[in-house]
């Protein structure tokens, strides 16, 4: 998987697709045969689909980490904080991340982020609600807030400090109502 980041992310940023990440390639560096490859991940698109998975997982950790971290207890610092996570995740250089949203609209990889923005909703209804929002508009306010954050983190008019600072202001509005 490791390997397999490697290549997407030198291949994003040389403006190429993903679709030239071959498994060749991808075990030539990780250092094992092509048949050790294959007993892992039976093609490229499953190993792309590891990779978007492993992100996924550590978006939810960050962003669980910025929810139950100690500027939990400030809502405008914590809405900062989860700007920064959800806008310019730092590991992710702007065209991986775009290339690796690019394929999760592919068939077969929507799943894996569908249930991330889910679960973001719900990380994100739950601060509403902490904010005094009643249930039936926290939810609202949840997956408004987090689309807010996707549509900034996906355009390329802003530069990401800008956007965090746009999504600050958004977010904030529609989590306080």
């Amino acid at each position: 998987m490791t390997a397999t980041f490697q290549i997407l992310d030198r291949l994003a940023a040389e403006g190429r697709p993903a679709s030239e990440a071959t498994t060749t390639l991808i075990a030539a560096r990780a250092g094992v045969s092509i048949g050790t490859l294959y007993q892992y991940f039976p093609d490229r698109a499953a190993l792309i689909a590891a990779v978007i998975d492993r992100e996924c997982d550590r978006l939810l950790a960050d962003v669980d980490g910025v929810l139950s971290g100690d500027g939990a207890a400030e809502p405008d610092r914590l809405i900062e904080h989860l700007a920064g996570r959800l806008i310019n995740p730092g590991r992710l250089a702007p065209a991986l991340h775009r290339m690796l949203a690019a394929e999760t609209a592919r068939p077969g990889m929507a799943t894996r982020a569908r249930a991330t923005g889910i679960a973001l909703d719900a990380r994100l209804q739950a601060l509403a609600t902490a904010r005094g929002l009643p249930p039936d508009r926290s939810a609202i306010a949840g997956r408004t807030a987090r689309l807010l954050f996707q549509a900034l983190a996906h355009q390329d008019v802003l530069p990401p400090a800008a956007a965090s600072d746009q999504a600050v202001r958004l977010v904030r509005v529609t989590l306080t109502g």
